[in-house]
C-alpha cells in the first residue's frame, strides 16, 4: 500500500476535479475561483503562473501572513478597513473583476 505525500495532494490540487460550487454548477468561476491554484504555484515559485491562476493569489499570500503576524500591520489594516470608503472600494474592485473574468469565461465557453 502507498501512502500519501505532501507532493500527491499538491497535484491534486492543482489538476484535480473542479470544488468550487459556483463554477460546478454555472460553469463560470466565482471571484475566487484559482485562489489555490495561485498560491502552490507561488510556493513552487513560478510567479508568472501564479498570476495567471488568480491575480490576487500573490497578494494575498504574501499580505495576509503579514498582517497576522506583524502588530504595526495589523493595526493599519484594520484602521483601514473600518472607512466605509475603503469597504466600498474593495467590495467594487471584487465585483467587477468577478464579473470580469465571468464574461472572459463565458467568452471563451461560447467560442
Amino acid at each position: 500500500m502507498t501512502r500519501p505525500t505532501v507532493g500527491g495532494a499538491l497535484r491534486l490540487l492543482e489538476h484535480g476535479p473542479v470544488l468550487c460550487p459556483i463554477r460546478r454548477v454555472t460553469g463560470l468561476p466565482c471571484p475566487t475561483c484559482g485562489m489555490t491554484r495561485s498560491v502552490l504555484a507561488l510556493v513552487r515559485g513560478d510567479l508568472v503562473a501564479s498570476v495567471a491562476a488568480h491575480p490576487a493569489g500573490p497578494i494575498l499570500a504574501v499580505g495576509l501572513p503579514l498582517i497576522r503576524l506583524s502588530p504595526r500591520a495589523r493595526a493599519w489594516a484594520r484602521a483601514r478597513w473600518e472607512q466605509p470608503a475603503v469597504r466600498a472600494t474593495i467590495a467594487g474592485a471584487w465585483i467587477a473583476f468577478a464579473a470580469a473574468r465571468a464574461v472572459r469565461s463565458a467568452k471563451r465557453v461560447v467560442t
